[in-house]
């Protein structure tokens, strides 16, 4: 434990809770130096994130062109976590632990205390492993859920700091920059905009709600956004705009022997637009995924760790499926799953590379997309699930 942590919460967190209109609490704080930490999170990061589960990211966001076959997801991700994390809240202890060699008074530490006091502020009152209980089975709602939990933390520790640190200390924080050559910036692009999406989109979402004061953003706890598409446009969540029923035909008893069904989720708005941005000017993809009104999909795998990714997408509107058929040809086009052949003749597309194939269809409503590892498989998939 820290006295020095101690001491700035006893000034810190009174006066933070009733800002943020939750009931205080002396949390415990404990300091780790990077190497400690270094050394205490390969274990932790084994536990909260199963093999089984990496694999199938794995195998997942290769499928999706995500990832070179090279690079290891969860390596790229422990390596994150480990450079990254300047402090977190841990809601089994029920303690903070702060990240650094830093003395207790430099502005980081305190914005970083506050913001996980607030995350602390936020587990006794809403209790924040039930929350994501709650929605387990659904990759979206989840990445929901935690822009809802992130953007609150950093709009209230945004307010602290501009409203508790003197010119000096906002200045030390502004100047910060990251060492050359990090692990964030060899990261692949895909895994930065995840790790970036709860705190960027989060906070905006939260500022959205703060139109109705704080007892709004208390109240999404009650009503959690649904889906990114909430988060992303927060008129949705108001309105109660709830995410489509997509059905998608399992595959198992259609596939040879050895294959299992190794995931059935919903990919969402979020995680289509980092997609679509591989092949697409980053703001096309926003824009092609922001009609996005449903989804389904399903991760198959065979002993030999060959993959089948089978995905249905519904959409709001005719001309937002047209907007989204658009930007995922382009894709395809521009080598955006990796290099290959490809073609489109309006209703169907196709995608040949290395190892891999991608097969289209679009009906009036919905758009069948599959990638596998095994063309004949995809051509199996694709008269199964075609939508004509």
């Amino acid at each position: 434990m820290a006295p020095e942590l101690a001491a700035l919460l006893a000034e810190m967190g009174p006066r933070l809770a009733a800002w943020r209109g939750l009931e205080p609490w002396d949390v415990p704080a404990s300091l780790m130096t990077p190497a400690e930490f270094a050394e205490w999170l390969p274990a932790e990061f084994e536990e909260e994130y199963p093999a089984d589960e990496a694999a199938a990211d794995q195998l997942e966001w290769e499928l999706l062109g995500l990832i070179r076959p090279d690079q290891n997801l969860y390596e790229l991700q422990l390596a994150l976590y480990t450079e990254q994390v300047a402090g977190f809240y841990d809601s089994e202890t029920e303690e903070i632990v702060i990240v650094g060699d830093h003395d207790a008074a430099a502005p980081m530490v305190i914005v970083t205390l506050a913001h996980e006091y607030v995350h602390a502020l936020q587990d006794r009152a809403f209790d924040l492993d039930a929350l994501e209980e709650s929605v387990e089975g659904n990759q979206d709602a989840l990445a929901a859920l935690l822009a809802l939990v992130e953007g609150d933390a950093t709009v209230a520790e945004v307010q602290y700091a501009m409203r508790q640190l003197s010119r000096e200390q906002l200045a030390e924080l502004g100047s910060y920059a990251p060492p050359p050559n990090n692990a964030l910036s060899r990261s692949p692009p895909a895994l930065q905009a995840v790790l970036f999406f709860p705190y960027l989109s989060g906070h905006a979402f939260v500022t959205a709600l703060l139109d109705g004061g704080w007892r709004a953003v208390d109240a999404a706890y009650a009503r959690l956004p649904a889906s990114t598409e909430q988060i992303l446009h927060p008129a949705k969540y108001a309105a109660g705009e709830a995410p489509l029923d997509v059905d998608l035909p399992s595959m198992i008893g259609q596939l040879p022997p050895g294959w299992s069904e190794v995931r059935r989720d919903v990919f969402g708005e979020f995680m289509l637009s980092v997609f679509l941005a591989s092949g697409n000017i980053p703001t096309v993809a926003t824009n092609a995924a922001a009609g996005w009104g449903g989804d389904a999909y399903a991760l198959y795998r065979n002993e030999q760790g060959h993959g089948l990714l089978t995905m249905k997408f519904r959409w709001d509107s005719k001309e937002d499926l047209d907007e989204f058929w658009t930007a995922l040809v382009a894709l395809f086009l521009a080598d955006g799953l990796g290099p290959g052949l490809a073609s489109d003749d309006g209703t169907t597309a196709q995608w040949l590379g290395d190892g891999r194939a991608a097969h289209a269809e679009r009906s009036e409503d919905s758009v069948v997309l599959i990638i596998g590892h095994t063309t004949i498989l995809v051509r199996l998939a694709a008269a199964v699930l075609s939508p004509g």
